[in-house]
């Protein structure tokens, strides 16, 4: 099986990254053909890895990976962990320092928002994100 890899950059805040184009004619959706089922966070590389598999068979995978992360909230409640599979909502957005909004921290990394329907929440800085598909 060949993998693919998408660097996922988005020029527009707020915009959606849940709908990943593969090329002209093919789009990956996670959150309407796609199951999370796997996060994990690597610390000594600072990775984020969140990976999905085709509802209708395991044979498609889609990894999103966050590089040079930095967790800033994370949110969950344990009793609605079981039915943690759906993502709901991946964004760049901006975050608050001293008052200010920022879009960007001095070293370039950005701020996502990362919400699935079962109550589960992260916001984070990362330098870059990309999407490897097989």
């Amino acid at each position: 099986m060949r993998n693919n890899l998408i660097e996922l950059e988005s020029r527009i805040l707020f915009d959606s990254l849940l709908t990943i184009q593969v090329d002209i004619d093919t789009y990956i959706d996670l959150h309407n053909d796609y199951n999370c089922y796997s996060i994990s966070y690597a610390h000594v590389s600072k990775e984020l890895y969140l990976r999905f598999e085709f509802c209708e068979g395991k044979e498609r995978k889609v990894d999103l990976v966050f590089k040079e992360v930095e967790i800033n909230k994370m949110s969950f409640n344990l009793g609605d962990l079981e039915d943690v599979k759906t993502i709901d909502n991946l964004y760049r957005g901006k975050y608050e320092i001293e008052g200010k909004l920022k879009e960007f921290t001095d070293d370039g990394k950005s701020y996502y928002y990362i919400e699935f329907c079962a109550d589960l929440s992260f916001e984070l800085f990362a330098k870059k994100l990309f999407a490897v598909y097989s």
